[in-house]
């Protein structure tokens, strides 16, 4: 279906979260891209498994430069790409969900409007 939103950005928004994903999913993990029509809008999850995001990280994960305490990989970043993610999704009047569990699933959640021609 047709989503107003301005491709470009949206291709951004999906690579950083699937490049977060793939980076913080452990040897013989999960990356799991699942997309729903719902009555107004298409709703996108992004989800991993792995380690999860801390309870204490959370609310601070989409600040420019902030890096997750409980990492247990390897995996180098520079803080950006969530925040790249929520600056965009903002300019969209766009809100942003994540769901996480320590060793179990990461999900990151957002929905597309529907265009008008759509409905």
């Amino acid at each position: 279906p047709l989503v107003l939103a301005d491709v470009g950005m949206m291709e951004r928004v999906l690579q950083n979260l699937l490049e977060n994903a793939i980076k913080y999913t452990p040897q013989n993990g999960t990356v799991q891209v699942d997309v729903k029509k719902q009555i107004n809008a298409l709703e996108v999850n992004i989800s991993n498994t792995g380690a999860g995001i801390n309870e204490n990280d959370l609310p601070n994960i989409f600040n420019r430069y902030y890096k997750v305490s409980n990492t247990t990989t390897q995996a180098t970043s520079t803080g950006l790409g969530l925040a790249i993610v929520k600056n965009i999704l903002d300019i969209h009047n766009i809100t942003i969900h994540v769901h996480s569990q320590t060793n179990a699933l990461t999900t990151f959640t957002f929905s597309l409007p529907f265009a008008a021609s759509y409905n």
